[in-house]
């Protein structure tokens, strides 16, 4: 059952709304907006009456687990997703989240010290609460250490975690895990991820994290729905699924969806704050009585309000075991986003987005980012004289502002503003002069014309000229395997044998002023021998896993390949380039084509790169590795 659910339709109709002025006012100052919301609840010190009566009422709370037989009907659970960045770059927009969403709830739950939930946010929300809203975050704590709110955090920035290779997740962990350190903050061992992503990868580096509770909102329907239960088992991941299947006894949803949305009108949305129409985002005191009236609802039907880490224990104290949840592909949100499409290749907004440009200039910056900091490792191993004076920390630094272009807003979802896709090309090139900036320090030490880092064994020499570790090749007059094109552009395909067994094609691309650009979709095809899919699950670059296209129940199912391969069968693969041409690959039920499509592209020209190779499985991901995932950099 669910009391009330965001579906998140109004980021879409608010899109559309907006759309005559995406233009205007996006460099707007962050001027103090008014609080919506009436009652204010702020603590002093931490022995105020208010935090004593919470923690007073609290602890005289009955046991989660009574007598008698417990279902999972008797629980009511929530999950509020938080995401300082709906409107990447705008810092009026987060201002307006905290002061229209975010500090009026925690008002909420105190003033209801019954209630309980689970906040998602990441962790850079927490350090704009430090900066410039700090009482709210005393409020935070205050409920946080109550046990009323539990922390779900497992990044810095809101990423398209899928996208990237494993080292940048581990990293945004990293500094997660020290800015909810700094501030004091517990953070629950529950997993929840920007989109609603999940995948073999996710579930891997999570438990490696001591992270082992998971929920999904959607999307679990790629090879079989499973059958209701109260919760789940996927690759070691107790697993919760907010949204269906029907049936079966299953948790109560209190919320679930946009946190932002949760208290707002009707109609309400970030995204006018971020140009000026401040009015269009505000607290609704009717969506308050309305949370106030369903919580009281629950709690007449003698339904509990806990969190998902107490709704867990409560189902393993009753002895109530997990079912399998069945497999699930790389994932964000569902077949409304053609999986990951919509972030990799799918361009919504005709006047700004243009996903492959931002997608392949964060993966190029990435590379620039490992070689000066394998560069750098290697210069304090040998003593070299650093003048690192402007920067504690420069490879922390230069993480930070990467995991920020990384955002998902830059490429979805619905309708990207321009401000949310020049941010992230502004960061990237940024991580991409600094990093080249500190190379230069460093070469400047060795006296060598060239500076060789090998990104994945850390070694770093100075050689006389470029040694790049895929060589450009002859140039030949067609391929090993058949392609196609489609689309309406220019386009030159170019074939180049590398070296025996390797084979490289550029394709260069430009597209034309055309009256419905949405009908326009450009998709560059290799042809399949079989119909085994072979392809390296997004944060696990370093294996192959397998399916068949009969087992999908969709027709079509893009992934992201982080590492950029996707096996053809009869031991062919092909590896994009991530930095060059970083698009979502079609697999078609049935098919014989593996498909790298963009629809809607941009005016201008782009430049594709694929690797062919023909070989073994160990060889294909040695090859992705030092492309996409660990790449010799010659500087």
């Amino acid at each position: 059952m669910s009391v009330f659910r965001n579906k998140n339709y109004f980021k879409i109709f608010g899109s559309l709304f907006l759309a005559f002025g995406l233009y205007c006012s996006l460099g707007v100052s962050a001027a103090p907006l008014r609080d919506g919301f009436g009652r204010q609840v702020h603590f002093e010190n931490a022995q105020s009456p208010v935090q004593a009566e919470i923690v007073r009422l609290t602890a005289t709370q009955p046991p989660i687990v009574g007598g008698g037989t417990v279902k999972a009907s008797q629980f009511a659970i929530s999950l509020y997703h938080w995401n300082i960045q709906y409107v990447s770059g705008s810092r009026r927009t987060e201002d307006a989240i905290v002061v229209q969403s975010f500090d009026p709830l925690l008002d909420l739950f105190l003033a209801h010290p019954d209630w309980k939930s689970d906040f998602e946010m990441q962790g850079y929300m927490v350090e704009v609460l430090a900066d410039r809203h700090p009482e709210v975050l005393k409020k935070l704590k205050v409920l946080v250490d109550n046990g009323q709110i539990e922390l779900v955090s497992c990044h810095y920035s809101d990423q398209i975690v899928l996208a990237y290779p494993r080292r940048d997740q581990e990293v945004s962990m990293k500094i997660n895990a020290e800015v909810f350190k700094k501030y004091r903050l517990a953070v629950s061992p529950v997993v929840f991820l920007q989109e609603d992503s999940i995948g073999d990868g996710i579930a891997d580096v999570m438990l490696k994290d001591g992270k082992d509770i998971a929920v999904v909102f959607g999307g679990w329907d790629q090879f079989k729905i499973p059958v209701g239960a109260p919760y789940y088992v996927y690759a070691g991941l107790k697993l919760i699924l907010a949204m269906g299947p029907d049936g079966g006894d299953r948790p109560n949803w209190a919320f679930t969806g946009d946190a932002e949305l949760a208290i707002t009108g009707r109609f309400n949305n970030p995204y006018f704050a971020s140009v000026n129409l401040d009015f269009l985002f505000k607290t609704s005191q009717k969506k308050i009585r309305k949370m106030i009236h369903e919580m009281e609802d629950l709690n007449k039907s003698q339904i509990r309000s806990v969190t998902i880490t107490e709704y867990i224990q409560a189902m393993q104290l009753a002895s109530i075991d997990p079912i399998p949840a069945g497999p699930i592909l790389d994932k964000m949100r569902g077949t409304n986003t053609n999986n990951v499409w919509l972030w990799l290749g799918d361009n919504r907004n005709p006047f700004a987005e243009n996903d492959v440009l931002v997608r392949s200039e964060n993966s190029r910056s990435r590379s620039w980012l490992l070689a000066a900091e394998t560069a750098l490792n290697w210069a304090q191993k040998n003593n070299l004289n650093l003048d690192l004076s402007d920067s504690s920390n420069p490879i922390e630094d230069l993480w930070r502002t990467q995991l920020m272009a990384e955002v998902s807003d830059a490429s979805g979802l619905g309708f990207p503003f321009p401000i949310e896709v020049k941010t992230s090309l502004r960061q990237s090139r940024e991580v991409i002069s600094k990093s080249q900036k500190l190379l230069q320090r460093i070469k400047d030490q060795t006296k060598g014309p060239v500076l060789w880092i090998d990104t994945h064994t850390g070694v770093v020499r100075s050689v006389d000229t470029e040694e790049p570790f895929f060589p450009m090749g002859e140039r030949i007059s067609k391929g090993p395997i058949e392609i196609d094109f489609h689309g309406v552009a220019y386009n030159r395909i170019i074939w180049r044998k590398v070296s025996h067994g390797l084979w490289k094609l550029n394709l260069s691309l430009k597209s034309f002023v055309l009256p419905l650009p949405f009908l326009n979709t450009l998709a560059l095809s290799f042809h399949r021998f079989d119909d085994v899919v072979a392809y390296s699950p997004a944060l696990l670059e370093d294996r192959i896993v397998r399916f068949t296209n009969s087992e999908i129940k969709f027709k079509e199912i893009y992934l992201p390949l982080s590492n950029g391969l996707i096996g053809l069968g009869r031991d062919f693969y092909v590896i994009k380039n991530n930095s060059k041409s970083h698009v979502a690959a079609q697999i078609q039920q049935g098919g014989q084509w593996i498909s790298f499509k963009t629809r809607c592209p941009p005016l201008g020209s782009q430049e594709w790169e694929f690797y062919v190779f023909q070989g073994s499985e160990q060889d294909a991901l040695e090859i992705a590795d030092r492309l996409n995932v660990h790449p010799i950099v010659n500087f």
